[in-house]
């Protein structure tokens, strides 16, 4: 005799805890164990080695209060608000500056994919279903990537997650607007472009004159708490007025636009292979994957993005086709058509951003489960993560084996893929 999953886990409501205690334990274990495989210098090689991405400062931010780096709070309003406090805890706790670090970026990232699976529940999603694409979104390179070093990108996604979440929740009860307008100032507090989720969100669920005054609360209150902030660090820079961003525009060029393409829909989930642009000012190689094409790593890469565009495609129609509310639908797709807009001109490597849209993407791809296509948007999602797990994790191994002291006496020339600095 079977018993349904869902029905059981209804029933049993002591081993239903147990178990997401034990999933909840295995998650940040298996974060943990990512956050490792990274050499425990990689801050001090200097920003942009990893992708464009600045550790080195995130990291300074988090464990210093007096750090320069807190001057990006022109971009990351509450950044250093969020992230100081529980890492101050945690060093007064364990005397040890890097391991506190290493617990709140893991604990950000176990986070993430609680939230991941919440969201794709609370849209409609049984639980095999969420949990199938909940790891579907973890064996991504965005994830694999970005949730295993210290950076802003876990948070903001997870405010981009919450303001979806928000959507959802409201089409079964009504919801007060001061919960609309914490959501808008957190979306806004991590990184002020997420503020589109919390806008989208806000003007896509309330009436015209109501979100409007959601939205003005919403940066009123993140003013007022980088006030506060500006007290505790000095070096806070203030989010409106002068700002360097203008560096990192670029001319939406064809070449541009295919780049981007490329690295929002496929490379955010099938790492490509990866290569050396340049070496900083600490003769540390700089990886980046923005050039690369499609599938470009290999018979698994290829296979894993065919079995890809099938899904999203399949998503593309369902987010037309399944039953969830207008504002559900237009909260995800403007919020994906304008992280894609805003990447077209700004970055200089757009696998930088890829976890602020990622769980964008795997939302869209479950909403087929929603739709009389269930059984196939599983199989295909059962296929393409064990594919996705051994492609990421490979070039993952690369690119963290590139920082290791063997590989940097022995310097490849610039644009030398690593598969070929990797080999024996």
């Amino acid at each position: 005799m079977t018993v349904d999953l869902n029905t059981w886990l209804e029933k049993n409501r002591w081993q239903k805890r147990l178990l997401a205690l034990a999933a909840t334990l295995c998650l940040f274990f298996a974060f943990s164990y990512l956050y490792d495989q990274h050499d425990t210098d990689l801050p001090q090689y200097g920003d942009n080695v990893w992708f464009q991405g600045d550790i080195g400062r995130v990291y300074g931010n988090m464990n210093n209060r007096l750090a320069f780096g807190h001057y990006r709070a022109k971009v990351h309003p509450l950044y250093s608000l969020q992230t100081y406090p529980p890492t101050f805890v945690l060093k007064n706790i364990f005397s040890d500056d890097a391991k506190a670090i290493k617990y709140v970026t893991v604990g950000i990232a176990t986070l993430w994919l609680y939230c991941l699976y919440r969201l794709l529940r609370l849209m409609g999603c049984i639980r095999t279903d969420a949990f199938v694409f909940s790891l579907l979104g973890m064996s991504s390179s965005a994830a694999l990537f970005w949730l295993s070093v210290s950076e802003t990108y876990a948070l903001g996604s997870i405010s981009i997650m919450l303001a979806l979440t928000l959507t959802v929740i409201s089409q079964h009860r009504k919801v007060p607007d001061r919960v609309y307008a914490i959501v808008s100032a957190f979306t806004f507090s991590v990184t002020v472009t997420n503020w589109m989720a919390g806008v989208f969100s806000t003007f896509t669920s309330l009436p015209f004159k109501r979100a409007v005054k959601v939205s003005v609360i919403a940066l009123l209150a993140v003013t007022l708490l980088w006030g506060l902030q500006k007290l505790i660090f000095p070096t806070s820079g203030f989010f409106i007025g002068e700002s360097e961003e203008h560096k990192f525009l670029f001319a939406p060029t064809m070449a541009r636009l295919g780049a981007v393409l490329n690295t929002f829909f496929f490379h955010s989930t099938i790492t490509p292979a990866l290569n050396i642009t340049q070496y900083n000012q600490f003769n540390w190689p700089m990886l980046s994957m923005q050039s690369s094409a499609v599938g470009s790593s290999g018979t698994l890469g290829a296979l894993a993005s065919s079995l890809w565009s099938v899904m999203l495609g399949l998503g593309a129609w369902s987010l037309f086709s399944c039953r969830l509310s207008n504002a559900f639908k237009l909260t995800l797709g403007l919020t994906l058509l304008c992280q894609f807009l805003l990447h077209s001109i700004y970055g200089e490597e757009t696998f930088l951003y890829t976890l602020h849209f990622l769980p964008l993407l795997i939302v869209l791809t479950a909403l087929t489960t929603l739709t009389q296509y269930r059984k196939i948007a599983m199989t295909f999602a059962l296929v393409l993560i064990p594919i996705l797990l051994c492609n990421n994790l490979n070039q993952f191994y690369q690119a963290t084996d590139t920082f290791k002291p063997l590989h940097h006496h022995n310097q490849p020339s610039v644009g030398t893929p690593l598969s070929q600095l990797n080999t024996p």
